[in-house]
């Protein structure tokens, strides 16, 4: 057969525009007409189809309807080798948000003035989407920014500001990355953070850092590609807190 055999089609109860129905049976029974070799295959095929379509519940008039339109658009213009005249129109496209029933008299309306007061105009009027319950809502959960891994990021002196700030990377968490036990930035127990000896060192109150001033800059999907990424950062324009000018170095070809 010319046809997919999963026939993997939407019901015709479907809440979508009439169109979109009507282009399916179209674009089916010109695929089988293009790629049938012979009539008897192309009548099997329809036949086929015609069989499939009325099990989503398509009604054979229009499925005869569609059929019809193609075979006189490509069969009979081969057979005659008339060649179809088009109109010097200058094409315009609008698309419109699917609201049912309405949409169909809305188009017709439309199409109706503009041939009146435009005639050099061919207008065409496609539908969208309209609103969903679905665009209320995020496709993803976010994650939260102690959860989140595998990211260069981003924090700086509340007092300070950008002139002490610092650019690091992680592939674990960032809540393990500020607190775990004698390794992370603001555990007490950690006398290499570059945070920490800052606060230390200025002796000033107000200078702190906060987890909740963490901005994540990039991400990446392993250690290598987060590693690149902050030297790049870092060499590009280094902070204040630092330790080194890149974590990985940079070879330039």
């Amino acid at each position: 057969p010319c046809l997919n055999t999963t026939f993997l089609f939407y019901n015709f109860s479907s809440f979508i525009p009439d169109r979109y129905k009507t282009n399916l049976i179209s674009t089916l029974v010109y695929r089988i007409y293009m790629i049938a070799s012979n009539m008897t295959i192309f009548h099997a095929d329809v036949m086929l189809l015609k069989k499939r379509l009325k099990l989503n519940g398509f009604p054979g008039y229009l499925i005869d309807t569609c059929i019809e339109k193609v075979l006189n658009k490509y069969h009979a213009n081969a057979q005659c080798n008339t060649p179809i005249s088009s109109a010097n129109k200058r094409d315009i496209v609008i698309a419109l948000p699917f609201l049912g029933p309405l949409s169909t008299v809305i188009r017709r309306r439309i199409l109706r003035l503009v041939h009146k007061f435009y005639p050099t105009v061919n207008l065409k009027v496609v539908f969208r989407q309209g609103f969903r319950i679905s665009s209320m809502f995020n496709y993803k959960d976010k994650f939260p920014l102690s959860c989140r891994s595998m990211v260069v990021y981003h924090i700086s002196c509340r007092k300070c500001g950008p002139s002490q700030a610092y650019i690091g990377k992680t592939v674990n968490s960032l809540y393990e990355r500020f607190h775990a036990s004698g390794s992370g930035h603001l555990h007490p127990n950690n006398v290499e953070s570059a945070l920490l000896n800052h606060i230390n060192k200025s002796g000033d109150p107000g200078c702190a850092f906060h987890f909740e001033d963490v901005k994540v800059l990039e991400s990446g999907r392993c250690d290598r590609e987060v590693g690149f990424v902050e030297s790049v950062l870092l060499k590009c324009g280094r902070r204040g807190l630092d330790a080194c000018d890149r974590g990985v170095p940079l070879e330039i070809v």
